[in-house]
């Protein structure tokens, strides 16, 4: 029953239609009640009333400017000093003491200078009665005491004995050891000698073996953790086609296989 029959009094007012771009889907979808051109005012007014509204914030892909009171090759400079002083604290090995054989020249001399790069008092031993002119000019560019050279063939234990021993007292102790001390000797396998054979074997087995044993009671004695590195090659395992050296390659595995042996609690 229509309200307005059931109580006179109350007043039915007319649906007001509110403006709309579109007519209902019922009748017909999307069928326009109004031209193109009012179509797109009426999206400028709506698109200009939502920017107005929207505050200005500062976009996040911004690139952050840096302050004009801060030039620009400062704060480079200040980036690159961090790294620089950074990297090296990394690797620090400042106030160790490391035993060097084969430190007179080549990849004994090289490791040396990465040692005292990080803080390291190095005391270099070779065969050599007076080590390489490389060895001299580094030596130069040093404080006194930092690189020492101590002449000496490695084979001889008693006397390797004596000079690790005295190296470790005068520093109350040692922090480690870089066997490089090593030869190489190449020649037909036909042809190979029984001396120089076991020359190479000696050197880079018996030798490398004796300078790790000396340095670590040496630690031992004086209560210093460190480490022990023993030179091996590739050539320990593989044999390079071409290059004859059956001795040398044997002599390698050896050295190689010490440190394993070693470093598998077998010391």
């Amino acid at each position: 029953m229509d309200p307005a029959v059931k109580n006179p009094d109350l007043k039915v007012q007319e649906p007001t239609l509110l403006p709309t771009i579109y007519e209902s889907q019922t009748e017909d979808a999307f069928k326009p009640t109004a031209t193109a051109s009012e179509v797109t005012e009426a999206r400028t007014r709506q698109t200009t009333t939502r920017e107005a509204s929207i505050p200005e914030t500062p976009s996040s892909t911004t690139t952050p400017q840096v302050p004009a009171s801060k030039d620009q090759g400062q704060v480079q400079a200040q980036v690159e000093a961090g790294k620089e002083s950074s990297v090296p604290r990394l690797f620090s090995l400042a106030g160790k003491v490391i035993v060097v054989t084969g430190g007179a020249r080549g990849i004994g001399l090289s490791m040396s200078e990465s040692l005292i790069e990080c803080g390291t008092t190095v005391h270099a031993l070779d065969l050599l009665p007076i080590p390489s002119p490389e060895f001299d000019r580094l030596a130069a560019s040093l404080p006194k005491g930092t690189l020492t050279y101590h002449p000496i063939d490695i084979l001889d234990l008693p006397a390797l004995d004596t000079l690790i021993t005295s190296i470790a007292d005068k520093h109350s102790g040692l922090h480690g050891l870089i066997a490089a001390a090593g030869i190489q000797h190449e020649a037909p396998a036909l042809t190979y000698s029984a001396e120089i054979c076991n020359r190479v074997l000696a050197v880079n087995i018996t030798g490398v073996m004796s300078s790790a044993q000396v340095v670590a009671r040496a630690m031992l004695a004086h209560g210093t953790p460190g480490s022990i590195t023993l030179i091996a090659s590739m050539s320990g395992t593989i044999a390079n086609r071409g290059l004859p050296c059956a001795a040398y390659n044997a002599s390698k595995a050896g050295s190689g296989l010490c440190g394993d042996a070693d470093g598998g609690g077998a010391v």
